[in-house]
């Protein structure tokens, strides 16, 4: 059980910075996480810093691929607003995210949370994903 460290590259737009894409993997098998992304919360020496980095909370539009899969694995997203307790999120139907079939497919997070990860179950380990997020800011006029 290995938890992944993401790359966090910025996404350029028209006025300046418009998202970060976040990529865990590749590599990522079953029983594997990944270091949970999105904002600090607090400041000082109570703080509570997302692992994985970014300053991406505030990025409020996500979306998730998994790419890679080949069947018996599920990828998850979990979300938490204490940087400590982790939840599964949902999809925009309200459906927890388990994307299983071989994809890659796209699903959007539906919940605003401050930190986000994602976490592998299921297949055979041989498996080698890579979990892509993108945090889109909200367009200003």
């Amino acid at each position: 059980m290995t938890i992944w460290q993401p790359s966090i590259t910025e996404v350029y737009g028209q006025s300046n910075i418009d998202g970060w894409q976040v990529v865990w993997g590749p590599g990522m098998q079953s029983g594997d996480t990944g270091s949970p992304v999105g904002s600090t919360i607090g400041n000082g020496a109570n703080a509570i810093p997302a692992p994985g980095g970014g300053f991406i909370a505030g990025y409020a539009d996500k979306t998730v691929q998994a790419v890679g899969l080949t069947g018996g694995e599920s990828v998850a997203f979990e979300g938490s607003n204490d940087g400590v307790n982790f939840a599964d999120m949902s999809d925009a139907q309200g459906n927890p995210i388990a994307i299983t079939a071989a994809g890659p497919f796209i699903k959007q997070l539906e919940e605003a949370c401050i930190q986000v990860r994602p976490r592998i179950a299921g297949g055979t380990g041989s498996v080698a994903l890579t979990i892509v997020m993108f945090a889109r800011k909200t367009q200003q006029p």
